[in-house]
């Protein structure tokens, strides 16, 4: 907060890119925190006038009420100073930080990466991170991979401690974005993981197919195959069904040549609109 209202009171001027004119300090941080995607908008004021104490106002959208602070999510609150820092600093200066992307959503982690490279070549800083954040990485092999960023100027290491000392072994990220020397097990079988997830998914469904009942055919079963569609067989020709009769030909035949009930010959019949003839008077029409 004070590093801000500093900045403010000095009229401190910044740029989010090359190509894009300078803005006041509380603006170039705003413009960084809705790009992440987390508010709408940021400024600090005064609590009250002649007070001299200060707060800082969030918009998480633009129709929400300006929110102190301390009353929104946790992870605006985390990346704040991190911005401040990245824009406060002089420029060339060499900045350290430890774990940034701690309590952010992985969506944040690999926006913070971009964050990163933008003001390290605008400020020309450079930035040296410990972290543990897969997305901040992978981010920062994507840029590469798409060449957008140059590996010489992305360099990775791998902390290792051996009988006490801690070693920096240099990871060889290479013009496609690909780590040649990925230590083992570091984030994890990804790719092991995925397959893993799909393969188990396969087995468990061909299971549950394999255990469910099958379909029976012929009269026997069309009671219980047919429950819940009014008794009828799924594959009866009730246009068919339903002209046989008008011509005269009747249920008991019906139900023998369609493989199904007299009962559900006449239930079909009915459902159809199909006017039943009394029994012994047999009709050849609908009227």
């Amino acid at each position: 907060m004070d590093t801000v209202l500093a900045a403010t009171r000095d009229n401190k001027k910044r740029v989010v890119s090359p190509w894009k004119r300078s803005k006041p300090f509380q603006e170039v941080i705003a413009y960084w925190l809705n790009e992440l995607g987390m508010i709408d908008a940021f400024r600090i004021e005064e609590i009250s006038p002649g007070t001299n104490l200060y707060r800082a106002m969030i918009k998480t959208t633009p129709r929400a009420v300006p929110t102190p602070l301390t009353d929104v999510g946790f992870g605006v609150s985390q990346v704040l100073p991190v911005l401040v820092l990245l824009y406060y600093v002089p420029e060339g200066s060499t900045v350290l930080m430890e774990q940034p992307e701690i309590h952010l959503h992985p969506a944040v982690q690999s926006g913070l990466a971009d964050v990163m490279l933008n003001v390290a070549k605008v400020r020309d800083l450079q930035i040296v991170v410990e972290s543990h954040s897969e997305h901040l990485m992978r981010r920062l092999q994507r840029r590469v991979a798409e060449g957008k960023e140059s590996p010489e100027d992305v360099k990775l290491y791998f902390v290792k401690s051996k009988e006490g000392i801690a070693y920096a072994e240099d990871l060889r990220l290479n013009e496609w974005g690909e780590i040649e020397n990925w230590p083992p097990s570091f984030f994890g079988d990804e790719l092991g993981e995925v397959s893993a997830i799909a393969e188990a998914s396969l087995t468990r469904k061909m299971e549950r197919q394999s255990a469910a009942p099958t379909m029976k055919v012929g009269r026997r079963a069309e009671a219980s195959t047919s429950r819940g569609q009014g008794g009828v067989k799924a594959d009866v020709d009730v246009a068919a069904l339903s002209e046989e009769y008008l011509s005269g030909v009747s249920m008991q035949k019906l139900a023998k040549k369609f493989q199904i009930s007299t009962p559900t010959v006449r239930r079909r019949l009915v459902d159809a609109g199909v006017k039943i003839k009394p029994p012994g008077k047999p009709s050849r029409s609908n009227s």
